[in-house]
């Protein structure tokens, strides 16, 4: 693990205040070190002031290089995450981000520009961890909604995370994972005027679908988990 990453965990769980009681000891998302998924889809694009629409096939690699744990909270560091594709532009690399973990199961997602300025003060702000980061919190029942309070008491559901379905998950297509193993499967939704996003998310397994499309300039991304595991 790089010092960069090292260093960002501990400060992460140095400035994050949240409730002391102890997080179970396995979590609904994986968060140890060493943790993969790699997904396989196709992203589409256009460039500015063209009409004409970029697709590439492609796979994308998300892992968990860093982790600190405090009083109360988990912290996770991510190299890639399949957001990361919500726009796609050739050459974009992966991203780094933080998954936190509370003693009460509410899972914040944070992105780290990868710029020199975070890369010299390894820090982010407290204040990042609003309501408007939350994924969601375990454990979910269709109809939860996860986000800004604001947007929570919405008549429409939109600009806030919802819990849309649950069934039976089918693992069957993904590297890694006990042939037969039997999860449930639950569908994310964050609905919004110029854009959504779907997220298929499994307890102990983490996202296995994601998909993202926006409603004007065309940008949109369909991905799916093909290997799971730990290195």
């Amino acid at each position: 693990m790089t010092t960069y990453f090292k260093d960002t965990a501990l400060a992460l769980a140095l400035i994050v205040l949240l409730c002391v009681s102890s997080v179970r000891a396995q979590s609904v998302f994986p968060m140890d070190v060493g943790s993969y998924w790699i997904y396989e889809g196709k992203t589409g694009w256009s460039r500015p002031g063209s009409s004409t629409i970029e697709e590439k096939v492609l796979q994308w690699r998300s892992q968990v290089v860093g982790r600190a744990d405090g009083r109360g909270f988990r912290v996770a560091i991510f190299r890639g995450f399949p957001s990361d594709l919500a726009w796609y532009e050739p050459g974009k690399e992966p991203g780094v981000y933080a998954l936190v973990e509370t003693s009460h199961l509410a899972y914040y997602l944070l992105e780290h520009p990868r710029s020199e300025e975070v890369r010299a003060s390894r820090k982010v702000e407290a204040s990042e961890l609003s309501s408007d980061r939350l994924l969601f919190r375990w454990p979910m029942m269709p109809g939860n909604r996860f986000g800004d309070p604001a947007s929570v008491e919405r008549a429409d559901g939109m600009y806030v995370w919802v819990v849309e379905d649950r069934s039976p998950a089918d693992l069957t297509a993904i590297r890694g994972v006990k042939k037969g193993k039997s999860a449930t499967r639950y569908r994310l939704t964050l609905r919004t005027n110029p854009d959504h996003t779907f997220v298929d998310f499994v307890p102990g397994i983490g996202i296995t679908h994601y998909t993202y499309g926006h409603h004007g300039t065309p940008a949109y991304t369909d991905l799916r988990l093909v290997e799971f595991g730990k290195k």
